[in-house]
């Protein structure tokens, strides 16, 4: 076999096995349509009962409701603090769908009572403690992030761009329950990592 053929012969096989790996893979939305970037989506837990992702007030003191900031979290439907779902988009340039282990930005809808910006971001100070807020800028360092796939149309939310290795769950974005209405989970970068699925938000 001549070097030529050997060498497209790896390089696709490569390519194949990335592919398997979940790598590049177009990331899909509930119902099996290519999730679009700078597109609205519900993220939803794959846990039944309706826990979506939202952005709430949640004190570091019970007693202590600030007006901001505000963070990510996961809310029930039949919260009675009357926190509704909220869509997020990714935000992408690169590409007409978003796919798997890509870097992007993460942004809510609708405009911020607290005059933030609504992207994610995991800052690294002591006060942050990891956790998701909402002050980030497109394109920052402190504001990429990368989806990872979990299992059929599951996926989950990674802090850091390509260079993370996927086998790496020590930056997965989860559900840490802490001070706040029980109803309530301030999204945090810690293991294990939290399965969500997507679905379209049509306003």
């Amino acid at each position: 076999m001549k070097t030529g053929a050997i060498i497209t012969l790896m390089i696709s096989f490569l390519l194949a096995a990335k592919t398997t790996s979940g790598e590049n893979e177009i990331v899909l939305d509930f119902w099996g349509s290519p999730v679009k970037p700078n597109t609205w989506y519900f993220a939803q837990t794959e846990v039944i009962g309706g826990t979506y992702i939202s952005r709430f007030k949640v004190p570091l003191v019970p007693i202590f409701h600030s007006l901001s900031p505000e963070t990510a979290v996961f809310t029930k439907t039949s919260s009675s603090f009357l926190i509704h779902p909220l869509p997020i988009m990714f935000v992408l340039s690169s590409d007409v769908v978003v796919r798997v282990s890509t870097e992007l930005n993460i942004k809510f809808a609708f405009p911020s009572a607290c005059n933030e910006t609504g992207f994610w971001q995991v800052r690294d100070d002591f006060f942050s403690q990891h956790m998701v807020h909402l002050m980030g800028t497109k394109s920052a360092s402190d504001s990429t992030f990368t989806i990872k796939k979990s299992d059929d149309k599951v996926y989950k939310f990674a802090f850091g761009g390509t260079s993370v290795d996927p086998s790496d769950n020590s930056t997965d974005i989860v559900s840490l329950k802490e001070n706040g209405p029980p109803s309530l989970g301030r999204l945090k970068m810690r293991n294990p990592e939290l399965k969500i699925s997507f679905f379209k938000y049509f306003p």
